[in-house]
């Protein structure tokens, strides 16, 4: 991530434009719930590299952090019901008179299904936090000299960005997830789980998921339009163009002589992901 921000910050400088459309997608994602859902922003991934190059005058992290956990855990709940079946029953089901055990049940299944994005976002705002302070240019150089001085020989340099990268790596607890991330958590678990709840209702409401859908026939047959770092694809024989098409790449065509070099293009570009 370091490397293609360093990257980003010099195409932004060079072309201003570049930051002038990562402020409009910005503010448009923090004033509307209309560009915020899938089918205006269909990667929310997207949208915090944008803070990363455009001034913290204009917009930062605490702008737009309310509605961007919002979005996201209405997104995370078709995940959550698809790895534990039961979820979606046991959050509708559960109120003022739910166990403690059944909210502590809920609120596991919850944190176990978005540990990928709640360590993602954790890294994200220390990252903003650490890189991202003053105009474009002062970032540069800050990342250069933070990342390519000298003293990097004994490893002193690195000994901080190591320990928040394990901290961040060990957090297991609603409570602390929201710390790191610069918000206040809820004061009691069930003001948690009613977070969720109100999460599941809004996923519905938008179309994510169906209520009393079969959530473990997603991505059950056929191969997902994206493909990850690490996963593979078989094409038939004669293949001559690849076309890899996304908001970080734009459209890239190239021409392939062989399946084989197929492959090691994917692979170049899944290991950027």
């Amino acid at each position: 991530i370091t490397q293609a921000h360093r990257l980003f910050l010099a195409l932004s400088r060079e072309h201003p434009s570049i930051k002038r459309e990562a402020l409009r997608r910005l503010k448009m994602f923090s004033q509307n719930e209309e560009s915020r859902v899938k089918s205006t922003c269909p990667s929310i991934g997207n949208i915090i590299p944008l803070l990363m190059i455009v001034e913290e005058t204009d917009i930062s992290w605490s702008n737009i952090r309310s509605a961007y956990l919002c979005e996201n855990f209405d997104r995370s709940m078709l995940w959550a019901c698809k790895k534990y079946p039961k979820f979606e029953k046991s959050l509708l089901c559960s109120g003022k008179s739910g166990s403690i055990s059944e909210v502590h049940e809920i609120l596991g299944m919850a944190f176990d299904s978005m540990s990928v994005s709640i360590k993602l976002l954790m890294f994200h705002v220390y990252f903003l936090d650490t890189f991202c302070q003053g105009a474009t240019l002062d970032r540069a150089n800050f990342y250069d000299n933070y990342f390519f001085c000298r003293k990097l020989e004994n490893g002193k340099i690195y000994s901080t960005f190591r320990t928040q990268v394990s901290t961040i790596q060990s957090v297991n607890l609603w409570l602390k997830y929201f710390d790191m991330i610069g918000r206040r958590g809820p004061s009691t678990k069930e003001e948690m789980v009613n977070i969720l709840r109100k999460s599941l209702m809004n996923s519905e409401r938008k179309g994510y998921h169906k209520k009393g859908m079969n959530f473990s026939r997603i991505h059950k047959s056929g191969t997902s339009a994206v493909l990850s770092k690490g996963q593979q694809y078989c094409t038939t024989t004669g293949l001559k163009r690849v076309v890899f098409k996304g908001e970080i790449f734009g459209c890239l065509l190239l021409n392939v002589q062989s399946r084989e070099e197929a492959y090691i293009y994917h692979r170049l570009l899944a290991s950027t992901r």
